[in-house]
């Protein structure tokens, strides 16, 4: 699968959790927890799209160190793909 491919399917998915938070949103009574999971998973989501975009692979973890070095890495050099104005 390409990047390309890959970061779409990502983003597609992180849309359905958007879905998800307004649907919660809306709701009377909605768990702090249902509506923190699916807005950590939609933020998850369109971060891995994004370093897929770059041509990244990113880390198989749910802590956050992991997370971070990869971001700091990638966004030392975003212009290098094309997708961020200069």
């Amino acid at each position: 699968m390409s990047d390309f491919e890959t970061a779409r399917q990502l983003l597609t998915m992180a849309g359905q959790d958007l879905h998800v938070i307004t649907i919660l949103a809306a709701a009377e009574h909605t768990p702090e927890e249902a509506f923190g999971f699916h807005t950590q998973q939609a933020v998850e989501k369109a971060f891995k799209a994004w370093l897929a975009l770059l041509g990244r692979g990113h880390p198989v973890s749910t802590t956050c160190a992991p997370w971070f070095c990869c971001w700091r890495s990638a966004a030392s050099r975003p212009r290098r793909c094309g997708i961020l104005p200069n």
